[in-house]
């Protein structure tokens, strides 16, 4: 399950639009190391999907575990493929984003004066272009280089400045670049819970964040004012899967901020 930008009004939000453009949004699903809703392979193959008679309605077996606090409002290109400009985009473009993004994760964790290490991996969802994760620390100094980059020329792409880095420097930071352009339709956001992460191009203030048991990232779930708290039988809205740094295995997964189990019924 996965948000899809294009999408008819007569389609369940947990049925993806498989007619939507290909490369139309970077699926967390795909990536090797998330086990936000189970302990073992062997427990994720278990169904935990209950169909209701006469509706297009599911249940998801999960429990909430937060709320988005904060949206990046992210530039317009970064909402849809067609208009991205892509390693051809400007690097002021993309050092105003990371600006924003930065100040919110600074805020977020209260180190203002320092660089989270949960901000430089969310960035890219703690993944590789090959979907592993977590991170070898030292992709930290890609971000910097890549940072200070874009500091220095901002007013030239990013093909222009790449060429004055060695060629070992280049590789690196160019993947980790690309690692960022991979998640471009997604967006910055922080919780309630005080964390960081990445989500769907709609997401909201107040969206619920949740573990659907058996489902490798989190997800986002929209209710509608109130509805939330009334109980199993008030239908949600999947707005899509979810990267949010520190929740993304079920066997670490903090206490303090979970709820009780129970089925989520999404239409």
């Amino acid at each position: 399950m996965a948000s899809s930008k294009h999408r008819p009004v007569e389609l369940p939000s947990w049925c993806p639009n498989f007619n939507s453009p290909p490369g139309d949004d970077f699926v967390f699903a795909g990536v090797i190391g998330y086990q936000a809703g189970f302990d073992s392979w062997e427990e994720r193959i278990q169904s935990r999907v209950l169909s209701v008679p006469d509706s297009d309605n599911l249940k998801f077996f999960g429990f909430q575990i937060d709320h988005v606090h904060t949206v990046v409002s992210s530039p317009e290109y970064c909402y849809d493929a067609k208009k991205w400009k892509g390693p051809g985009g400007t690097v002021d473009q993309l050092l105003q984003e990371e600006v924003k993004c930065l100040e919110l994760s600074q805020q977020t964790y209260d180190l203002h004066d320092q660089i989270p290490d949960a901000h430089w991996r969310t960035l890219v969802a703690d993944s590789t272009l090959q979907g592993k994760t977590p991170l070898e620390p030292v992709v930290f100094e890609d971000y910097l280089r890549l940072k200070e980059q874009w500091t220095w020329q901002s007013d030239t792409t990013y093909m222009d400045y790449v060429g004055t880095v060695t060629p070992s420097e280049r590789q690196s930071v160019l993947s980790y670049y690309q690692s960022i352009e991979a998640k471009k339709t997604r967006t910055f956001f922080s919780t309630d819970g005080r964390r960081v992460g990445l989500g769907p191009f709609d997401l909201r203030v107040g969206d619920v964040i949740c573990v659907l048991y058996g489902g490798a990232p989190l997800f986002v779930l929209r209710f509608e004012d109130g509805e939330e708290a009334k109980g199993d039988g008030n239908v949600a809205t999947l707005i899509g899967d979810v990267y949010v740094h520190g929740l993304m295995d079920l066997k670490s997964m903090p206490s303090d901020t979970r709820r009780e189990d129970r089925y989520f019924l999404v239409g």
